[in-house]
């Protein structure tokens, strides 16, 4: 599932009607998969360059007057290095010189719709915690990313979601909820509890500090959170 992500999809490339086509594309595919996408498109790399920061995914042409798709890229990822590039080119010999600049993807022209799909879906997914969950607040039900809940605890037949200061709920179990979150992102510490560990602002002696909350990990699990926890802080903790 990767409905309700929201993120900025930027395009550059200095043919227009490139841009139409894979804009088309890329609208279509947000329609489809109900992705909420600001789409910002570029005919030079200096001007990508100057607005990046809003950036998630960069569409990006290799040839192009001033500075061309290679250097623009090396720039943008001296600048905001998480920001995923797809390269796109007619000649595709030219490939070889974005794994120097470590693009993400590659797509060839013309389009193809399957391959930029293929290229979206890749670099969503990348984006840890950004899928949604439906949680109930107050009789509402509101779509929460991932990423927002900094842990759930578990109830007879509930599980409890602390979603920044506001407690929501689910009506599953632990066990059923624990299937719908991204594992690179939460532990089951316990049998009553899992953490987001991007949450975690302190650790020790088998306690886990988040917010104002205690959280003990269980005796039998806390060896392998730590290194879950140590694993995690090094992939993604920058």
């Amino acid at each position: 599932m990767i409905g309700g992500v929201e993120m900025t999809i930027g395009i550059c490339d200095d043919l227009k009607a490139a841009v139409l086509e894979l804009q088309g594309i890329i609208e279509e595919y947000c329609r489809k998969k109900e992705i909420t996408a600001d789409i910002v498109t570029f005919d030079r790399g200096e001007e990508a360059l100057l607005h990046i920061d809003s950036v998630d995914i960069l569409f990006l042409d290799m040839e192009m007057p001033g500075m061309d798709g290679i250097e623009t890229g090396k720039e943008i990822l001296k600048k905001k290095k998480d920001c995923k590039i797809i390269m796109e080119t007619s000649h595709e010999e030219r490939f070889k010189e974005a794994f120097y600049i470590k693009a993400y993807r590659f797509a060839s022209k013309p389009f193809s719709i399957p391959e930029i799909e293929s290229c979206l879906e890749d670099a969503i997914h990348t984006f840890i915690g950004s899928d949604v969950v439906e949680l109930w607040e107050s009789r509402k039900m509101c779509s929460v990313a991932q990423k927002d809940i900094q842990f759930l605890k578990a109830y007879d037949g509930y599980v409890e979601a602390y979603v920044g200061g506001r407690i929501m709920r689910k009506d599953v179990s632990l066990n059923k909820m624990e299937e719908m979150l991204d594992k690179r992102l939460f532990f089951r510490v316990s049998r009553e509890c899992v953490v987001n560990m991007a949450a975690i602002e302190d650790y020790r002696q088998g306690v886990i500090y988040i917010r104002n909350y205690e959280i003990k990990a269980a005796r039998r699990r806390r060896r392998e959170f730590e290194a879950a926890y140590l694993e995690f802080d090094i992939t993604y903790g920058g």
